[in-house]
Parts: structure tokens; sequence; C-alpha cells
């Protein structure tokens, strides 16, 4: 299996990652490994040079997927700044 090393990880980011894993009951490792599986899980494609403009990109991607409530996102990115 091959291996990856990160160099230089800003301490800010090392800490936050090593309390999500305590929070989320794995080891640092296998947080990680979680976080980059789920980035790469599903990539979107970039648009083709020439092709469709990003304004109808985003709606076409909009209707794609769950609904999120509105405000949702903040209220989670604040919850979480409060951990």
């Amino acid at each position: 299996m091959p291996t990856l090393y990160i160099r230089d990880v800003p301490a800010k980011v090392y800490e936050r990652l090593r309390q999500r894993a305590r929070r989320n009951r794995r080891t640092l490792r296998a947080e990680t490994l979680h976080l980059l599986e789920q980035l790469v899980a599903a990539p979107a494609p970039l648009p083709e040079p020439g092709g469709e403009d990003w304004y109808e990109r985003g709606r076409r991607l909009s209707q794609v997927g769950p609904r999120i409530p509105p405000g949702w996102v903040v209220r989670e990115l604040r919850k979480d700044r409060a951990r």
C-alpha cells in the first residue's frame, strides 16, 4: 500500500485534526485517511474550456444531492468552533 507523508503541517491544523480524531474515537492516521477518502470519493469534474459557464454548472449541481436548509452550514461551523 502506498505511503503519504505530509511535512510542515501548521500546529493549529494538526491540533484540530488530533481533536477531531479523539472526538471520533479514531487514531490520527485513521482520521486523516477517513477525511481524504471523503474528499476524493466523488470528485466533481472540472468544466471543459469553452464549455458551460460557472453559473450554469453551479445551478445544475445545486439540483443534485440532499437539500441543506438555509443557515445549517453556519450553525454547524459555529458549533464546531465552540468545541
